[in-house]
């Protein structure tokens, strides 16, 4: 797709997005420091008085749903491309559950063989008439 803006990280145009380690982190740092804002500002909220509270009893499964989907722990592991092995970066912060998600995504692409594949596919790239 080429260059995404930040503001367009979430709305599901494209499914990756490449970047240096630097911005990534900024990326992801500020995003999980908006999330919890969110569900602070909630917390507080649902908090403030019984009716609020009543209210949260009736939209409970849903918060519990979009947490789980938007749970880091669920999605942790992410591989660092140009390697000729496979090298996955776990969060700083991960818990035991996200922990665990990194090696199983580390050895689903020992499995795939990632790195090769990459590598394969570029080599036939470089092979192509009129490419470098």
């Amino acid at each position: 797709m080429g260059f995404v803006e930040a503001n367009s990280i979430f709305t599901g145009a494209v499914d990756v997005i490449v970047c240096d380690g630097f911005h990534g982190n900024i990326a992801l740092k500020a995003s999980e420091g908006v999330a919890l804002f969110i569900a602070n500002k909630i917390s507080k909220i649902v908090k403030q008085n019984l009716f609020n509270r009543f209210l949260s009893l009736l939209v409970l499964p849903l918060l519990k749903r979009l947490q789980h989907e938007l749970n880091p722990s669920v999605y942790n592991g992410a591989s660092f491309l140009g390697l000729r092995k496979t090298v996955i970066k776990s969060h700083g912060g991960a818990d035991e559950k996200a922990f665990l998600q990194a090696l199983v995504v580390a050895r689903e692409q020992v499995i795939q063989k990632v790195p090769a594949r990459i590598q394969q596919v570029l080599v036939d790239r470089t092979k192509l008439p009129g490419v470098r």
